[in-house]
Formats: C-alpha cells, structure tokens, sequence
C-alpha cells in the first residue's frame, strides 16, 4: 500500500472470542486514491508499531508502507479491512526495498 497520510493509530485492550486481554490498535491510512484504508494489528504487533513516529514522519513527506502476513477482511458488516497477528510485518519507507525505492522513483519523492 502506498499511502500518503496516516490519520489515525489508536490503541487499547480488547476482550477476544477466548477471553483473553489482548493490545489492538487500529491504524487509519489514505491510499493514493484517497480511500481510507483501516489496519487492525493485535498482540505484541500492536504494541511494536510506533504510530507516532510514523504519523510524525508522514507530515514531512509520503509514506510507502508495506504490510505483510495481513489478511484482508469485512465482519459483521464491517470492512473491509486488514488485519494483522503475530505474521504481520511492515517495512517503511525503507529505500533499501526496490518495490519501495520504484515507488520512490515513479512519484518523484525524495
């Protein structure tokens, strides 16, 4: 996903299905389409993102994210989205990725 503003990356304690407490956060991403795109991580990937620093970034200059090992979601009329457990991996604006560095070159960001 190639996104270009995160709007949101929210974090709380959630109840699951085995009722255990669990970290969720829920990220708010703009694809270039200007679609909003949300990404719901759970566990010890909630709690690695660094929302902050990557909304903070994103105010300076694009973001080209991927996500890895997420699957892509609608529940209960909800959705569609991804979603994210202990496989889901990002890299960001990380140049040394020739897909990212391609998209760095296509869009003339620097």
């Amino acid at each position: 996903m190639l996104s270009d503003k995160l709007l949101q990356y929210l974090m709380a304690k959630v109840r699951t299905l085995s009722n255990k407490i669990q970290s969720r956060r829920i990220v708010k991403l703009i694809d270039l389409s200007r679609q909003i795109v949300e990404l719901s991580l759970y566990g010890i990937r909630a709690t690695e993102f660094n929302g902050e620093a990557v909304y903070t970034s994103g105010q300076d200059q694009p973001i080209i994210a991927i996500f890895v090992g997420t699957l892509y979601k609608a529940y209960k009329g909800v959705g569609p989205f991804l979603s994210g457990t202990t496989a889901c991996r990002w890299y960001i604006n990380n140049g040394e990725i020739a897909e990212i560095y391609e998209f760095y070159n296509r869009y003339a960001i620097s």
